[in-house]
């Protein structure tokens, strides 16, 4: 039956793939005619269910036999047809798609063993053929991903990162300018440095956390420039003298301290030094009990503040934010410690981080239901839940609304608590990335120009933050197909990514905010998929992850991270035919037992 109809159309045999035969032909057209009357032939025959797939691509013909990747999409497409049907490729279908005579359907981007390349299925539905059945083919299928940067980077493990979603962007991305230009002038300029710790490691947080409220609340003021935690940091492990820090970070003002506990006891000393003057122009010590810590916090910024009006104009409007605080709970303050220790550990998955902190921080709101920190750490559980989950029923579906729908909600009453909160700041920028598209384009216009401008007011609000910039920079990664010269702003996102690896390499690595935690293990691949993006192969993706290979856990080893990291790391290396260490790496993961991987996700 087939014979003839093969030399209709001018279609060569060259071999027998399992229970399949491979034809090649001239054209498209003649491929896709020869598949028709094959199936309209052998119709009536109920001895032949016949199942077609046709590709167009490059191949060699040796001996008779033709070779190559696209000989293999062919072979594996075939799989997407209906009994009696025909599956084409994305190449076929626009070849046929100006042709009235054909028409299609789209089926999904299958996940094609031992291929390469990027492949989207549909299949032919004119001439009477049978329109696949995609809930018969789903699990052979990719799970259609959201529109979101952050599914895109925490999904690249499974070798689909090539998958973007950018295209929905087309039309609204030229209607919106968005500049990096940040130039702001200040009446005076102070360095918050991180104060020493002078009791057990255990209690560090308070030392630390005294420094993040000094911070938080001196940069609501205006006209004072607050050095950067990050800029500030690389001073900690370093002996040097205030001048010379000063002239380091060009400041006009450095606060410096201690902090001891001793049992339920605290002792706290802070400066406040005028670099002009050479000399503290405030400073006192406090001698009081633990639970006094956060009206000692109060007193300290106070004093500090009145202090700078003396030289500064400091509006009312500020000088009332910088009395806004965090929390005068104490147990709520120790909760939101302990899961920011969680967060900042990249042992965990993101489904079994949000197991984990989920009741500290829900727990934290009911001892202080004014406490920022803690609504922005419970709507960041709740988008863990999804960042690497995508819903395979109505009922996940219906989960996974109410969860992000509850997150949004947190974000909000976050802000309401504290407008500058940086973690929720940060939430809101990229939760519409985390929800499904909607349907209508006018809803979407509007999500999306909504999303840039909350980057854009978000990074000129905190120029110096690393949340900020990382959260531009893969906003703009997101968007690169959008513009004419992709080249460019995959450029300008590697640019920013790694001015903020640089700046935390130069500090060591010491993370001094809890969202920069957050931050880091994504960072090693967002950028390593850059260098992908801009080089064409992982070569040089791979030799940004291996020569960083120290800073993962800060001991040359990957012994710190979950199986997922580690999978991705695997993948980077075994696409740059870097076997050792990918044979290392998938050693390192069934080497751990099933209780070992479940504890952490």
């Amino acid at each position: 039956i087939l014979t003839p109809i093969i030399k209709e159309f001018n279609g060569t045999l060259h071999k027998e793939i399992g229970d399949g035969l491979l034809f090649t032909f001239p054209t498209v057209t003649d491929a896709v005619k020869c598949g028709i009357k094959i199936q309209e032939e052998t119709k009536a025959n109920d001895d032949l269910n016949l199942r077609i797939g046709i590709h167009e691509g490059e191949i060699t013909l040796k001996d008779g036999d033709a070779l190559g990747d696209d000989v293999n999409v062919a072979s594996r497409i075939e799989a997407f047809s209906p009994s009696g049907g025909i599956a084409i490729s994305s190449k076929v279908q626009q070849n046929i798609s100006s042709l009235p005579e054909f028409e299609t359907s789209y089926v999904g981007k299958p996940e094609l063993k031992g291929v390469a390349q990027k492949v989207e299925v549909y299949c032919i539905t004119s001439h009477g053929l049978p329109e696949t059945d995609v809930s018969k083919v789903s699990a052979k299928l990719e799970k259609e991903k959201k529109w979101s940067f952050t599914k895109k980077i925490l999904l690249s493990l499974t070798g689909i990162f090539l998958m973007v979603t950018g295209a929905i962007f087309w039309f609204i991305y030229p209607l919106i300018a968005i500049s990096m230009g940040i130039d702001k002038t200040y009446d005076a300029s102070i360095a918050i440095l991180y104060m020493e710790n002078m009791s057990p490691e255990e209690k560090s947080y308070f030392a630390d956390g005294l420094t993040e409220e000094l911070i938080n609340r001196l940069s609501r003021i205006d006209n004072l420039k607050v050095i950067p935690r990050t800029d500030v940091a690389v001073f900690k492990k370093k002996s040097l003298s205030l001048n010379e820090i000063a002239n380091t970070l060009n400041v006009n003002y450095i606060v410096e301290g201690s902090v001891r506990i001793d049992n339920e006891k605290l002792r706290v000393n802070a400066n406040l030094i005028d670099i002009i003057q050479g000399k503290a122009v405030w400073s006192n010590t406090y001698s009081n009990k633990l639970e006094d810590f956060f009206g000692i916090q109060d007193e300290i910024a106070n004093n500090i503040v009145n202090k700078l009006s003396e030289k500064l104009s400091i509006t009312k409007t500020d000088l009332e934010a910088t009395k806004r605080k965090s929390t005068e709970n104490l147990e709520a303050y120790n909760l939101i410690m302990q899961a920011y220790k969680h967060i900042n550990n990249p042992i965990y998955t993101e489904v079994k981080l949000a197991e984990i902190i989920t009741p500290l921080a829900f727990k934290a709101i009911k001892l202080d239901s004014t406490y920022a920190d803690a609504y922005a750490i419970a709507s960041f559980a709740k988008i863990n839940n999804w960042l690497s989950v995508s819903p395979t029923d109505s009922a996940m579906l219906e989960q996974e609304s109410t969860d992000l729908n509850e997150a949004n909600w947190l974000i909000k009453t976050a802000l309401q608590y504290d407008e500058d909160n940086l973690l929720a700041l940060g939430l809101k920028t990229i939760l519409p990335m985390v929800s499904d598209p909607p349907d209508s384009k006018a809803s979407l216009l509007f999500i999306v120009r909504s999303m840039f401008v909350d980057a854009k007011i978000f990074l000129q609000r905190y120029p110096n933050q690393i949340i900020s910039k990382y959260v531009y920079a893969m906003t703009q990664y997101q968007i690169k197909d959008l513009q004419n010269d992709t080249e460019t702003n995959d450029k300008e996102s590697l640019d920013l990514l790694l001015e903020i690896f640089n700046k935390l390499k130069a500090n060591d690595f010491v993370l001094k905010h809890p969202t920069e935690g957050m931050i880091l293990p994504k960072l090693f691949f967002d950028i390593a998929f850059t260098y992908y993006d801009i080089e064409g192969d992982m070569d040089k993706s791979a030799d940004f992850i291996n020569e960083n290979k120290q800073y993962f856990c800060g001991d040359n080893t990957y012994d710190c991270l979950n199986a997922e990291l580690i999978n991705r790391i695997l993948y980077i290396n075994y696409e740059a035919y870097e076997y050792e260490e990918a044979l290392e790496l998938i050693n390192m993961i069934i080497l751990q037992s099933e209780e070992e991987l479940a504890n952490v996700g």
